[in-house]
């Protein structure tokens, strides 16, 4: 059974989620009192996504958690051995330092004060959603999770009609739901194929018109295919923009692999080897806007 959790309303609730977030601090040994700033829940702090987003001409904002299970709940009902192994078993990112004690203190809070969360979130979203280029704002609140919002908290969509939501996943059972029309309207789904995904099913989803994003061991300056599994690639490393990426459908969003997985073999399989016949001199893969 899924539980639909609520919002405290107006600025009173508001000002009961910050205390409650004050209080939360306290009980995890952290300083608190009147003093303590409510937290900045979304962030626009991912260089990438500052980067190839300009190329779309939009702003993007994300809510970054404790990834897997590495806050002690489970963050990622998707994720697979080779998914965590990229995510958390390398590099400094998701170290104890002042960036990960945020990422957990969030996840904390999300799990054990879920609706002073939301209502905190909630708020924010609202001040995006009164942006005069809100129509060029994308919010993506799985940045390193994988949570079904719109089952608990179908009212985050709902209340902001006009910000265009977009996140990755790989619980198949949310992308299919999403095909079938049964996702809040302003928002998009990328399925995120693993080491673990059939062929069989990515071609079900593409066919069904889906993207589906996958990880080539292509390097950074070289091209992607022009096809995978005789469906059209799409160039992932140029932009972020996912509802962009479905003026298409039916693609394959093909991203380079990178550090910690670029030309290791132990991610062979999550990351995909092109054949050698497919390698440079494949042209471009396609634009955006059309099949051809």
């Amino acid at each position: 059974m899924t539980i639909t959790y609520g919002l405290y309303a107006g600025a009173e609730g508001r000002r009961y989620a910050l205390n409650r977030y004050r209080q939360f601090r306290w009980e995890q040994g952290h300083s608190s009192g009147p003093d303590v700033v409510p937290p900045k829940l979304l962030s626009r702090d991912n260089h990438k996504s500052e980067v190839t987003l300009e190329n779309a001409g939009v702003e993007e904002f994300m809510l970054y958690l404790t990834p897997a299970d590495g806050s002690g709940y489970e963050m990622c009902a998707g994720r697979t051995p080779l998914c965590a192994l990229g995510c958390l078993g390398h590099g400094p990112r998701y170290d104890i330092d002042k960036v990960a004690r945020g990422r957990l203190m969030k996840t904390l809070f999300f799990n054990e004060c879920r609706n002073e969360f939301l209502t905190l979130l909630a708020s924010e979203l609202h001040r995006i959603s009164l942006r005069t280029d809100v129509d060029d704002v994308r919010v993506r609140l799985n940045g390193t999770s994988d949570v079904g919002w719109e089952q608990f908290c179908p009212a985050l969509f709902e209340s902001n009609p006009r910000i265009k939501f977009m996140d990755y996943t790989k619980i198949y059972g949310r992308m299919r739901q999403f095909l079938a029309g049964k996702m809040p309207p302003n928002y998009r789904l990328v399925y995120s194929v693993s080491e673990l995904t059939p062929d069989w099913r990515v071609k079900q989803l593409l066919e069904w018109g889906a993207v589906c994003a996958i990880v080539f061991d292509v390097k950074k300056d070289d091209p992607l295919p022009e096809e995978w599994l005789n469906y059209p690639v799409i160039d992932g490393d140029l932009h972020d923009d996912l509802w962009r990426d479905y003026e298409v459908g039916g693609v394959v969003r093909g991203l380079r692999a990178k550090q910690p997985m670029a030309g290791k073999v132990e991610f062979l399989g999550f990351v995909k080897q092109v054949p050698r016949g497919q390698h440079p001199n494949r042209g471009v893969a396609i634009e955006i806007g059309s099949k051809a």
